[in-house]
């Protein structure tokens, strides 16, 4: 069983983590060589499907003024959809 696999299970078992899924990458790290996870990395998933990626700042760090106005467009965005759906239905 490849150590990441056991990893997770530990955190699953010991630790009681099981309140969201856990996913690992292969041994071969194809998903952090395509995605560059490290040290963090802040995804928006629209769909199933990755939307948009936070960059880290060159400070090391997220911009997190600039995070939360993208989630506050989205959501408005989201929120005048709904006004409006509601308003041709009525």
């Amino acid at each position: 069983m490849p150590i990441k696999s056991i990893a997770s299970s530990i955190l699953i078992d010991r630790y009681g983590f099981n309140k969201i899924p856990i996913f690992y990458d292969t041994m071969s790290d194809s998903f952090d060589k395509h995605f560059a996870v490290w040290p963090e990395r802040y995804y928006l998933i629209k769909d199933g499907k990755i939307d948009h990626i936070f960059s880290p700042t060159v400070d090391f760090g997220f911009d997190r003024d600039a995070m939360k106005q993208e989630l506050q467009t989205r959501l408005n965005a989201l929120e005048f959809l709904s006004v409006f759906v509601n308003s041709v239905i009525q």
